[in-house]
């Protein structure tokens, strides 16, 4: 599962580095902090020349509310043709890019503490993971709400220590192929059931120190000895 990623690059060098020529009419900032519900950047499979500005968890046909999209940020490489929520978009080639710069993942510890690390493409500015898009009508307003989930899949080695799963990491080669329209099904399958093989960089982050709670005076209101 991966619920938190980031994208620490300007609008601009990430347009360059996935060869785009448009960007959105909003003004993208240089940081985002990504979580399921938030507005991130996606290369769509019918916009291949553009980053789209879309809703992390996708919204299905049925959906009533948006915020029913916010349990799927995630969906199994594995799975993808069985689950009515994603079958759909993969059948009918809504694939995207999603690019990152890090996602972050939490390590158990054995006093039950979890560390943080982040996680990057070894010698690489960004990296792009699968996904699938879909658009969906808001049933209130008509309104087109363009939405996406993250493909993963089984952790590789590199990663396997730290968690169980991982996001789907496409190489830069293969990345025309996962948004061609015309690509055979057989095709997109390998990518799907394949290994990441991107090398991998794992920086642990620092935990936030609990805040120390105040002493309490005695009751009755005396002065609290400190020395005994």
């Amino acid at each position: 599962m991966c619920a938190l990623y980031e994208l620490k690059l300007a609008a601009e060098k990430l347009a360059k580095g996935l060869g785009i020529t448009q960007l959105p009419p909003e003004p993208l900032p240089e940081l985002f902090t990504a979580r399921p519900s938030h507005q991130m950047p996606i290369v769509r499979a019918d916009a291949p020349e553009a980053l789209s500005l879309a809703r992390w968890g996708l919204l299905t046909p049925w959906a009533i509310e948006e915020k029913e999209g916010n349990k799927l940020f995630n969906a199994r490489a594995e799975t993808l043709a069985e689950k009515p929520s994603f079958a759909k978009p993969l059948a009918t080639g809504q694939r995207c890019l999603i690019p990152l710069t890090t996602f972050t993942e939490w390590l158990t510890q054995p006093d039950g503490t979890k560390q943080p690390y982040q996680v990057s493409a070894e010698g690489e500015t960004f990296f792009t993971v699968a996904g699938l898009f879909a658009v969906w009508k808001h049933p209130q307003t008509g309104a087109p709400v363009l939405s996406y989930t993250m493909i993963t899949t089984a952790a590789n080695p590199q990663m396997d220590w730290l968690h169980g799963r991982m996001p789907l990491v496409l190489a830069p080669e293969v990345r025309s192929l996962w948004l061609a329209q015309t690509a055979d099904p057989k095709e997109i399958g390998m990518l799907l059931q394949g290994e990441v093989a991107q090398p991998l960089v794992f920086e642990p982050l620092a935990l936030p120190e609990k805040p120390t709670k105040p002493i309490k005076p005695p009751k009755g209101g005396g002065q609290l000895d400190l020395f005994g």
